[in-house]
């Protein structure tokens, strides 16, 4: 047996169900239409440096990131030599502020004879926006894929954490030109390979063949067996979130409220509920990385802001994630809060 097995090492053990044809094609597809997406998609399976790939990103690129759940894009993009410009959050709504994008694209960036999108002070292209929704929130998604069009920018989506979140009943993962949804660490879905994929039919996503490993396997079956009580966990998280919205005061929700037209999937409500917060700080801080400008390979990208409203937004998440006053906490939370910025 090799050091790091291979399906045929344990042919002789496993269920004839279990087999290596089972994880060719990922069971997006099949996700997607039980949940009556309107629109065919292409699914693959691939990373996040594959999805920055077919949206042509390159070396000396830039993306545009939100400040905030985006850790893993632009370590991605660092693998391709590609930096990362930041976009502050709205303190509303918690998702990218779109008034400071325009504003940002506007004044600082202009389309060169080659009709790229230039960053004005060192020419280096501006390639794609990328949105990683988060705790199943969605941005004004029409707006923002205006603005994608306006400056000739790709845009691309990731739903880990938006699966079953729709924008004027449009799902989350059907605006981007390739998108992005880990399982793995999914709240709604936690089996799975993470898939690349496209609701537009004229993107062809190409898939390379990689080894096949066991739990790869077993993953994407338990993620297939899933797949039919998917509606059924929306529905109990999207009551949860009723009911957290009617019994808390304005005041304790005050620091996610999201737009009339979002229909989220419910994580709000898990992630403020009283069990989320006596589950500790470290899965809180799982669900919420720190914000991209105070983790220290991105000090120096590019951030664009007013107030820093996604450092605020982080300590509201992390530790007061039910609207408490910083000065009732206990002093070990206090130095817990400090340190996160360290």
């Amino acid at each position: 047996m090799n050091i790091f097995p291979a399906i045929s090492d344990y042919r002789q053990w496993l269920p004839p169900t279990l087999s290596a044809t089972s994880i060719h094609q990922p069971f997006f597809t099949t996700l997607t239409e039980k949940l009556n997406w309107p629109k065919a998609i292409h699914a693959v399976f691939g990373d996040r440096k594959a999805v920055l790939k077919h949206l042509g990103v390159e070396a000396d690129d830039y993306i545009v990131l939100p400040n905030l759940n985006a850790l893993p894009w632009a370590e991605a993009a660092n693998t391709l030599g590609a930096d990362c410009i930041l976009i502050d959050h709205h303190p509303d709504h918690w998702q990218m502020d779109l008034d400071l994008l325009e504003e940002f694209l506007m004044n600082f960036t202009m389309l060169n004879e080659r009709d790229d999108l230039v960053l004005k002070k060192d020419s280096r292209r501006l390639k794609a926006i990328i949105l990683p929704h988060l705790l199943g929130g969605m941005c004004d998604m029409d707006r923002l894929a205006f603005i994608a069009l306006r400056f000739n920018l790709k845009l691309g989506e990731d739903i880990t954490q938006a699966l079953g979140s729709t924008w004027k009943g449009q799902a989350a993962g059907s605006f981007g030109h390739v998108n992005f949804c880990a399982f793995r660490n999914n709240p709604i879905l936690p089996f799975g390979q993470p898939v690349v994929f496209s609701a537009e039919a004229s993107v062809q996503i190409e898939h390379k063949h990689t080894e096949v490993y066991p739990t790869d396997v077993i993953d994407n079956q338990l993620g297939t067996q899933l797949i039919d009580r998917v509606p059924d966990i929306l529905d109990r998280l999207q009551q949860l979130d009723r009911q957290y919205r009617e019994t808390l005061s304005e005041f304790q929700l005050n620091w996610l409220k999201p737009l009339p037209e979002v229909q989220t999937n419910g994580l709000s409500a898990a992630f403020t509920s009283h069990r989320e917060l006596h589950a500790g700080a470290v899965r809180l801080y799982q669900s919420l990385p720190p914000t991209l400008h105070h983790s220290i390979p991105f000090r120096k990208s590019l951030y664009i802001r007013r107030e820093d409203w996604s450092t605020q937004i982080f300590q509201s998440a992390w530790l007061l994630p039910l609207g408490l006053k910083e000065e009732g906490l206990p002093e070990n939370a206090k130095q817990a809060l400090a340190g996160s910025f360290e």
